[in-house]
């Protein structure tokens, strides 16, 4: 969805622009656990005879797609147990109204004001909330809320140095930490949970979840294998493959998706070697304890304008910049492929476009 919104980021009009869609990671496993939970207690087959049960709504309404398989059949199974709540939710208003139809509107004082049917809608809604979802007692909240904070008080205290990594920052300054979207929603959860306690650092103020691209980030890691890491480079100093032999990455492999933190860190380490021997080559010097050059009683304006220089003509000597001429081509073709029009004669345009690619749209 981002990737389609660069690409669209040139069009004329807000919706060609994609601006009316807001991308956010759906809780995939975590609603197919909860799913799972519900078709163990209510999804039993000797039940198809009564009348109302989800075993019968499914054989009633034909839904062949629904199994108590889940994760195998998870838009199945979601669209109906949506449809079933649906009407059932429906049932529960038709019965505290006392009508069989709902074509019938709630009955309503005449002359009422608008505040006043607002009001009498507003009462009826929770009726239905209260007689489909009822709450819980009060005092069965407040022991499980209490249970549940003292477990992750007590397993925050005896696994502090475990899951430092993952929830407490080593030093007083703000961090993001990337996961999955499960994963993101936990640390939610964990903040939730901490939201009482009496530092900023046991409130877990300092972290901010964010989604990683885990897929994205894996199909450019292949590419880097695939073009740098051949086995026949062994002997060939300063390679891939001869870096990781000579210090004995052994989880390391091609196949990313599968080690995918070996191949991140891997990668990681060698970007961070090849950019301080760029470093070591500018400033002219073989030890990393060597301080750069600077002019005696240079104020700190001057040091700062250095350091900047040296700085640009490391990411200069490891990261070349594009021609501008190729950037410019290539901005002038993406404006010309989303600009093109849909009619019959664009259509053929587009088709014939050497740059356009529809596979960037997908």
């Amino acid at each position: 969805m981002r990737d389609a919104k660069r690409l669209r980021c040139f069009a004329l009009t807000a919706a060609e622009r994609l601006e009316q869609l807001f991308e956010s990671p759906q809780e995939f496993h975590k609603s197919g656990v909860r799913m799972e939970e519900v078709f163990d207690e209510y999804m039993c087959m000797t039940s198809v005879c009564d009348r109302g049960t989800l075993f019968h709504l499914k054989q009633y309404l034909r839904k062949r797609s629904v199994s108590a398989d889940v994760m195998s059949h998870f838009t199945a199974d979601w669209d109906f147990l949506e449809c079933v709540t649906e009407g059932y939710v429906s049932l529960a208003a038709l019965h505290i109204l006392g009508t069989n139809s709902l074509q019938v509107e709630p009955p309503a004082a005449s002359g009422s004001t608008v505040v006043e049917l607002v009001a009498e809608r507003t009462r009826l809604a929770t009726q239905i909330v209260d007689l489909v979802f009822p709450p819980f007692p009060s005092e069965d909240v407040a022991t499980m809320t209490s249970a549940t904070s003292s477990v992750i008080y007590y397993i925050m205290g005896k696994r502090q140095k475990s899951l430092s990594h993952f929830f407490t920052p080593p030093e007083k300054r703000t961090r993001r930490v990337f996961g999955d979207g499960l994963s993101v929603e936990r640390m939610r959860d964990a903040k939730r949970l901490r939201c009482f306690a009496l530092t900023a650092t046991e409130r877990l103020e300092q972290l901010f979840e964010s989604p990683q691209e885990f897929h994205k980030s894996g199909v450019r890691m292949e590419e880097v294998f695939d073009e740098y890491m051949c086995m026949t480079s062994v002997c060939d100093r300063g390679t891939l493959f001869h870096l990781k032999q000579y210090l004995r990455k052994r989880s390391v492999s091609a196949d990313v998706m599968s080690h995918f933190t070996a191949d991140w860190d891997f990668l990681e380490c060698v970007t961070e070697g090849y950019v301080s021997l760029a470093a070591l080559h500018i400033l002219g010097t073989n030890s990393l304890q060597v301080e750069p050059p600077a002019a005696s009683g240079s104020t700190v304006v001057e040091l700062v304008a250095e350091r900047t220089r040296l700085a640009t003509q490391i990411v200069d000597l490891v990261f070349p910049p594009f021609p501008s001429e190729d950037v410019a081509t290539m901005t002038s073709d993406l404006i010309e492929s989303l600009i093109i029009t849909d009619s019959a004669d664009g259509a053929a345009a587009r088709k014939s476009h050497p740059r356009y690619c529809l596979k960037c749209l997908k």
